[in-house]
């Protein structure tokens, strides 16, 4: 018999699985710029451990 929560994470789970549009891709988002919106993806920055900036890739 599972707890009280993960019953609830089960619930929640469900949830958001039939709040979900399909077709939709999750990862891009509406950005402005300028005066124009626009449908982008979220942009990666490889670091060193001193924070410096090694790469980037979009995602």
């Amino acid at each position: 018999m599972r707890t009280e929560e993960e019953q609830a994470q089960e619930q929640a789970y469900q949830y958001e699985l039939k709040s979900r549009k399909l077709g939709v891709d999750t990862e891009a988002r509406w950005v402005r710029k300028g005066r124009q919106y626009r449908y982008r993806y979220k942009k990666h920055v490889l670091t060193d451990g001193q924070g410096l900036g090694k790469g980037w890739w979009r995602a």
